[in-house]
């Protein structure tokens, strides 16, 4: 019998039965430090995580399989991204070999370039003549208070005076000081324009791009407040830090008048005497005080300088438009009432006590209560022990088992504390004692 065999074609014919599929079982999530962590497969690669991405361009490696994967962050966005850049730093190594680059001085003995300048005075004692006498001795490169000024470009922010008036206030003291106004001399006159000081300042800084200006000259403060408490450090601290901006951004002296506190400024320390915070006195480069007298007319002016040595006490006369110099002089005392003078506060502290310094140290309300019985005045003591502080006349610290209270003494304490500390802390050598 013939058996026939059947030709099985290929789409008869049946795939092979694929392997059962394989149970994939992730790892269980772990707790590390009150977080989950999660296990990624060793195999994992950087190409397989690009889809886990949160943001930016997948992550590439080579290597994948054993090199880990970076994922680049977004750019930052912040408002430092809107200041100028930062300045580099500088080694001593570099200092050692150059000469320091000094801002040329405008006002002599007095002010720099980049600098910030307070004047201070009492209500209506003229000091926005006086501000105006600047900014033409600046621009005209005339003297300005019997003190040499060099000639540059001034921009004078008028926010108070009516401009008509303000005009004619600039003709009377340039025609009293035979100078002329010239290019030199910008004028705003924002009466009524009131803005924020940042906002305001950074259109005087677009305006003035590309200038050599010398001086810039706010008159009065209290108009770019606008509402602000000037008793508060901190508002007058972010104020004051709009004026520094200014200065560092166009190159140019920031000048600006203050009043006086009420009562009697000649009971207080100079730089003590202009009102509100005490921002107002320790911010500044040049702190320039002008102090009624017992003649009508004339003031005092007291200086107090960071960049330069201050000047002696001189004192300046009324002969409008002008406040004109006289011979130096100091300060004038009122009948029947004493000042507190550098003296009578150092005469008021302990003598040194060699074996127990911290008994030399007295608390301000100590200090005060000496005052009072040597007969000499306590108001002002506050002020006088900042100063003399500054100009490293005495020593002042917080003292250990009082109160965390600050304690004032002579300079020469300083020096036996630190004797005091290194005697105790001695490490023994050669020949002592050593105690297990």
């Amino acid at each position: 019998m013939k058996v026939t065999l059947k030709d099985h074609s290929a789409r008869d014919r049946k795939p092979p039965p694929s392997p059962p599929p394989t149970l994939v079982i992730p790892p269980p999530e772990e707790r590390k430090n009150g977080l989950k962590v999660k296990h990624i497969p060793p195999t994992t690669t950087a190409a397989d995580l690009a889809s886990q991405c949160p943001s930016g361009s997948p992550p590439t490696a080579s290597g994948a399989s054993t090199t880990n994967a970076t994922v680049t962050p977004p750019p930052r966005s912040s408002k430092e991204s809107k200041r100028p850049p930062l300045p580099d730093w500088v080694s001593g190594a570099v200092l050692n070999q150059s000469e320091p680059e000094l801002p040329d001085e405008l006002v002599g003995g007095v002010l720099h370039k980049g600098a910030k300048m307070v004047i201070g005075g009492g209500s209506k004692t003229g000091k926005t003549w006086l501000l105006i006498d600047l900014a033409l001795s600046v621009s005209s490169g005339t003297p300005w208070l019997g003190l040499n000024c060099r000639p540059g470009i001034v921009v004078y922010l008028n926010f108070e005076i009516q401009a008509g008036f303000f005009h004619s206030r600039l003709l009377q003291v340039a025609d009293a000081k035979n100078v002329g106004l010239g290019e030199d001399l910008l004028i705003w006159n924002l009466r009524g324009f009131a803005r924020p000081a940042a906002e305001l300042f950074a259109e005087v800084q677009e305006r003035v791009a590309g200038r050599d200006i010398a001086m810039i000259i706010c008159d009065p403060i209290y108009k770019l407040a606008l509402g602000g408490d000037e008793n508060s450090a901190g508002e007058v601290a972010v104020l004051l830090n709009e004026f520094e901006i200014l200065a560092t951004s166009t190159g140019a002296a920031v000048v600006f008048a203050a009043h006086f506190a009420k009562g009697d400024a000649l009971l207080k320390s100079s730089i003590d005497r202009i009102s509100g915070s005490g921002v107002f006195a320790r911010d500044p480069d040049a702190i320039l005080t002008m102090t009624g007298t017992q003649e009508e007319g004339v003031f005092n002016v007291e200086s107090t300088l960071r960049n330069c040595r201050a000047l002696p006490t001189f004192a300046v006369r009324w002969s409008f438009p002008l406040l004109v110099p006289e011979a130096m002089k100091p300060v004038a005392e009122k009948p029947g009432k004493r000042v507190l003078t550098e003296k009578d506060f150092l005469d008021a502290l302990p003598a040194l006590d060699i074996e127990n310094p911290l008994r030399s140290m007295m608390s301000m309300a100590e200090l005060e209560d000496a005052l009072t019985k040597a007969k000499a005045p306590k108001a002002g003591a506050a002020g006088m022990r900042e100063r003399l502080f500054r100009e490293d006349k005495i020593h002042n610290f917080k003292a250990p088992g009082r109160g965390g209270k600050e304690m004032v003494g002579r300079i020469e304490i300083r020096e036996l504390l630190k004797l005091k500390e290194a005697q105790e802390n001695e490490i023994p050598g050669e020949g002592k004692d050593v105690i297990p």
